[in-house]
């Protein structure tokens, strides 16, 4: 009776958890809402001037997609935060309009608004867009490039003081394999594009909370695994959003390593695998929330929309087939680390066959490394449409992958330097 009761009380603080995680976002976007246009008028001017000089989707390094940032986004980002309705906030926050000509370029179509007057026209309610609640008060201070340079500081003072973190408890050695992975996804590229970079503010957030709570029991992991599936889908704008829960997960298991508290395969993958099922679901949860909302509010046919938008994203791609899916969505992204967008098959292939080797073979804790550094692939798979899209930002989603064999690398390494030093 007791463990069912346990059961119980663990079950409603999940639910509290998920419920009062997803108010406060919406209270926030809600206050946000209520801001006047008129104060935000003047930084909405600068930045619609900005987008109208810019391309959309430029590169810092031309020919090179793994550079191009996402002004389109961005865009279309500011233009649902300029079109606010501080009279109606509630109905503004759920379907988040904006002025849309057919025949125009979403910066101009923002331009137009902000200068010209050109009321909303158009619904964007399958995101929350939570990044609103950051660019309204902002605006009020400085346009589009300073809202990204505090936007990046603020990345960088997250980094910084995880790597003080880091030292301080002796993770030398999954601070550099970090860091080396931060360079491969070229994370400078992120403080570019506002849509980039709230996924990695995220993400780094989150391994410090996970840090803070190494020791404490798995319920209280599971809770900071809700948390960061509804801040996700409340911030992010489909991007890298796995990294929020795969990254903290694997600095939770190479610090149990480290310290000799790795359990057994099957507590650890299982614990793992608990851990990803809640911020799925919460994750899931936080977006059937807005659309149950939007439904409310505009009608049964905007379930149809999500659902038609929902297959274009998934299904949407080269051939019918899901091995052939899978591999267009994996070669893309895969190819984007090294800067090009191809790839040959055999790479993609000895890639793969390489990790599953690895795993196959490897203990509890390069198995368990190397499943979380699978998940960005099955990712690419489920929205392989998607994926292959948006590659030339989806890509950094394997910045997992890249530390669970980078770290797999270092412990080979190490034990081979110990091996030949006792000889």
């Amino acid at each position: 009776m007791k463990k069912k009761e346990r059961k119980n009380r663990l079950l409603l603080k999940y639910i509290l958890t998920f419920l009062c995680t997803g108010a406060i976002c919406m209270v926030f976007l809600f206050l946000a809402s209520c801001l006047p246009q008129k104060y935000i008028q003047d930084g909405s001017e600068k930045s619609a001037e900005y987008f109208m000089e810019q391309e959309l989707f430029p590169c810092l390094k031309k020919g090179m997609q793994n550079t191009k940032y996402d002004n389109y986004a961005d865009c279309l980002l500011f233009h649902i935060a300029y079109q606010m309705d501080a009279k109606k906030p509630f109905p503004s926050m759920i379907k988040a309009v904006y002025y849309d000509y057919p025949q125009g370029q979403v910066n101009e179509d923002f331009h137009a608004a902000v200068f010209e007057g050109k009321k909303a026209n158009t619904t964007y309610f399958r995101y929350w867009h939570g990044a609103v609640c950051l660019l309204r008060p902002l605006l009020c201070i400085w346009s589009v490039w300073g809202i990204r340079k505090a936007l990046g500081v603020c990345l960088l003072l997250l980094n910084v003081a995880l790597g003080i973190l880091l030292w301080k408890k002796g993770q030398k050695g999954l601070f550099c394999i970090y860091f080396l992975s931060l360079l491969c996804v070229k994370i400078w590229i992120v403080a570019f594009s506002i849509e980039y970079i709230m996924a990695f503010i995220l993400m780094t957030a989150m391994i410090i909370c996970f840090i803070f709570c190494e020791k404490a029991e798995n319920w209280k992991i599971f809770q900071l695994s809700i948390i960061s599936g509804v801040l996700t889908c409340f911030f992010d704008f489909l991007t890298v959003e796995t990294v929020t829960i795969t990254v903290p997960l694997l600095f939770l298991a190479v610090m149990k390593q480290n310290e000799g508290r790795l359990a057994s395969w099957k507590k650890e993958i299982g614990f793992a695998t608990a851990s990803c099922f809640f911020w799925g679901l919460s994750y899931g949860g936080m977006f059937f929330g807005k659309w149950l909302l939007a439904a409310a509010m505009m009608g049964k046919r905007v379930l149809g929309e999500v659902a038609d938008t929902a297959g274009y994203r998934i299904a949407h791609g080269e051939g019918d087939g899901i091995f052939l899916r899978l591999y267009h969505a994996a070669a893309y992204n895969i190819s984007c680390l090294f800067g090009d967008g191809e790839i040959s098959v055999w790479i993609i292939s000895a890639c793969l066959a390489a990790m599953a080797v690895l795993i196959w073979k490897g203990g509890t804790f390069q198995r368990l490394l190397l499943c979380l550094g699978m998940v960005p692939y099955l990712r690419f798979l489920i929205l392989s449409g998607h994926s292959m899209e948006h590659y030339f930002f989806t890509y950094r989603a394997q910045i997992i992958t890249i530390m669970a064999v980078g770290m797999v690398v270092w412990y080979k390494g190490k034990a081979v330097l110990k091996e030949r030093k006792s000889t």
